[in-house]
This record gives C-alpha cells, structure tokens and sequence, in this order.
C-alpha cells in the first residue's frame, strides 16, 4: 500500500528474466486498493507488451495471455488509470 493522490493504493512490483540471465524485466504499477486483481493483470499486461514472453522457454509460452480488461458494468466506480514505472525512470 501507498499514499496515492485520492487516498491508499495498491503498489506492485514484478521482474521477468531470462533463464540464463542475461535479460531482466522490471515493471512496478499502483491502481485501486479494491481491485488486485486487476492490478496484477495491468501489470502482466505491460511486461508482455515489453517483451517478457520471448524471455520464457518456449515449451511455457502457450500459458502466456494477456489478460483481457474486464467490462466496464463490472466495476461500478469509476476507473482510474493505473500509474506504472520503468526500473530507473524513478
């Protein structure tokens, strides 16, 4: 949890790197308290788009999707746009 601008958030860190080591990925991401789970998703989400998947053998990569967002009817309040960090833009 940290002290966002409306009030606590949730913060999450995650790392992606190649077996031998070589390559890491390193994205952070804070959004609503009350949706970890999405959080978590977003997060996946933009180290895919960073290029986490071709850092996984390819005997795993069939289990890699990105989450698709959810509808709009199931979060009644309204979203906010999660903030993310690239390792050294801090």
């Amino acid at each position: 949890m940290v002290d966002g601008d409306d009030g606590p958030e949730l913060s999450a860190r995650a790392v992606v790197a190649a077996v031998d080591g070589s390559v890491s990925l390193r994205r952070s991401l804070s959004g609503p308290v009350d949706d970890p789970e999405g959080l978590g998703n977003a997060l996946a989400a933009l180290l895919v788009e960073d290029g986490a998947a071709e850092l996984v053998p390819p005997r795993l990569r069939t289990s890699i999707h990105p989450a698709e967002p959810a509808p709009a009817e199931t979060h009644p309040a309204e979203p906010r746009t999660p903030s993310t960090t690239r390792e050294g833009d801090q």
